[in-house]
């Protein structure tokens, strides 16, 4: 964001193949120097801390228009379409969390990612219950997340 300009008329930002909250930082870097104006859309593609980046677009008055979820070589990848909007927009929890578009077609690919995440969240409170015989806080937000993909997920 550093090399752009308003004088470049650039109307179109990708930055891809970065964490959600380095690609917000870059983002909020870029709006705070006014390296955004004129800037008519984002397409985004976080490797991960998807929710992170979804929070920061509609924080900033940013209409999320398309995703979409795809693998290519083993690897899944999310992908975010933005636009500056005239109003904030309204998520829930969820929309944050899983992609207020995903969550509508909830393709192969997202049931894919989420149940390899109920596994990585089922191996980590396995691991917590096993050096700890009392149920914590920290094991009982593992608990509730794994509820609430097994929810999405139907």
């Amino acid at each position: 964001m550093d090399v752009i300009e308003p004088t470049d008329h650039i109307n179109v930002v990708t930055i891809c193949g970065m964490g959600g909250d380095l690609i917000s930082k870059i983002l909020e870097k870029g709006r705070v120097k006014d390296k955004l104006v004129g800037v008519e859309r984002l397409i985004l593609q976080p490797n991960n801390g998807e929710k992170k980046l979804r929070e920061w677009l509609i924080g900033h008055q940013y209409k999320i228009i398309d995703e979409t979820i795809l693998e290519e070589n083993g690897k899944i990848y999310e992908i975010i379409v933005a636009e500056k909007a005239e109003t904030a927009e309204t998520y829930s929890e969820l929309e944050y969390s899983f992609g207020r578009f995903l969550l509508q077609t909830k393709n192969e690919v997202f049931r894919k990612k989420w149940l390899s995440e109920i596994d990585k969240c089922q191996y980590i409170l396995d691991s917590m219950q096993k050096a700890s015989n009392n149920l914590n806080e920290k094991e009982q937000q593992v608990i509730n997340k794994i509820n609430e993909i097994k929810e999405v997920l139907g």
